[in-house]
């Protein structure tokens, strides 16, 4: 995805603005990919798991045992 954003705001790179956009762009999404895996990471670390049925079940019983805590 930040490349797409890359290419498609950088597109116009004669404009100065267009090309800071369009790093500004690539960064951000760098960013976002880099916080979505730790997402992911701390999902399988937390449930040891990344199926979707098995990670609500276990987070399911987490909440009923110990509320607002970390599993």
């Amino acid at each position: 995805m930040g490349l797409c954003s890359y290419l498609l705001i950088g597109f116009w790179f004669e404009k100065q603005s267009a090309s800071d956009a369009g790093k500004k762009a690539f960064i951000v999404n760098r960013i976002g990919d880099a916080g979505f895996l730790l997402g992911v990471f701390l999902i399988f670390f937390t449930f040891g798991t990344l199926d979707y049925r098995v990670v609500m079940e276990k987070a399911a019983t987490c909440r009923s045992r110990r509320p607002g805590a970390a599993c």
